[in-house]
């Protein structure tokens, strides 16, 4: 089972789209690094990420249960 599934994200601030249909397995025990300039959206996904924040389309699991509902 994958830690995290993310599938057909999009996440935006007002009308501004950060990130469109992002679809990533994430597994248990690896590393990855969210790079970008400022205003990119880096923060507003590690929110989404940790259920904090709904992203505007899209589903997030974490360890198979759905973190939006």
């Amino acid at each position: 089972m994958s830690l995290y599934d993310l599938q057909h994200l999009t996440l935006s601030i007002g009308s501004k789209t950060l990130c469109q249909d992002l679809s990533l397995t994430i597994e248990a025990g690896t590393r990855w690094a969210i790079l970008g300039k400022n205003g990119a959206g880096k923060s507003r996904l590690l929110h989404v990420l940790a259920g904090l924040q709904t992203p505007q389309q899209g589903t997030l699991h974490f360890r198979g249960q759905e973190l939006q509902r």
